[in-house]
């Protein structure tokens, strides 16, 4: 094992960037350069460990360092780095949610990596027709659910996330009643409800809550208890949520004591 420069051993992979993450409980922010001195490793290491860390949402990069992830300042990851996180959990929503899809049905996708796991856990149905603004899940669904109609929602693509948006995608989703939709948010409160990043994003997914008889959340445990900048909709505004048994008790307490709030289910 390599040694640090104060001729101790430096820690493997996982234990360091287990201290690191403990730095920044005491600190808020640490520096490229002091933790590659710290460990006696280089920069282009620590850039990894920090690069790994945020694509699990524990913390944020910044220009030479990285800063907490807080419900203060919570953090936003592009498709690609959501999609290794929480991937089991996902899965598991995603089955539970697809339990309830039956041959024929028509169903309004949001974009996210939980609803693309939620179109993989369709296979085998017959007939369905999906109206999406993802284009990943348009392609998905198109190679591997049967005789499926894919309707795909225009507008401008935000780079990074595979997904439309904009006044071009509102105003075509008001074309559509959907029977039922499945949804998801960055991140959800019991108080202030669903939340994301930019109010173009905030927009559709509005205007896909209006649009839908029946509103289905997916969200994994991960995403409650912290607000991203723009408030989407209340939490009563979805009929249903779904998510893991990791998801605090306080949290499963507040949602079944809401007056008319949604049903809860536990994949």
């Amino acid at each position: 094992m390599a040694r640090t420069a104060s001729g101790t051993h430096a820690p493997f992979m996982e234990e360091r960037r287990q201290i690191i993450l403990q730095l920044l409980e005491k600190r808020r922010s640490v520096a490229v350069g002091e933790l590659a001195q710290r460990f006696g490793v280089s920069a282009a290491t620590i850039r990894s460990d920090i690069r790994a860390l945020e694509a699990e949402g524990l913390l944020e990069r910044t220009h030479g360092g990285a800063i907490a992830r807080t419900a203060a300042h919570p953090v936003e990851m592009t498709i690609d780095a959501r999609s290794d996180v929480r991937s089991g959990q996902k899965a598991q929503i995603a089955r539970k949610a697809a339990e309830t899809v039956r041959d024929d049905d028509f169903l309004l996708v949001d974009s996210g990596t939980t609803c693309r796991a939620l179109v993989e856990a369709l296979s085998g149905r017959r007939g369905l027709t999906i109206l999406t603004n993802d284009i990943r899940i348009a392609g998905l669904a198109e190679v591997t659910l049967a005789d499926v109609s894919v309707i795909v929602v225009g507008g401008t693509l935000r780079r990074g996330f595979n997904a439309t948006q904009g006044s071009d995608a509102v105003e075509m989703l008001r074309r559509f009643m959907a029977p039922r939709l499945f949804t998801s948010s960055d991140n959800v409160t019991v108080e202030h409800g669903m939340s994301t990043y930019t109010p173009e994003q905030a927009a559709i997914k509005r205007a896909m809550l209006e649009q839908s008889r029946e509103r289905v959340l997916l969200a994994d445990s991960s995403k409650f208890g912290v607000d991203a900048p723009v408030q989407v909709a209340g939490i009563c505004d979805v009929d249903t949520i779904v998510t893991d048994d990791d998801v605090a008790d306080d949290v499963r307490d507040a949602i079944e004591g809401l007056a008319g709030g949604p049903r809860l289910v536990i994949a």
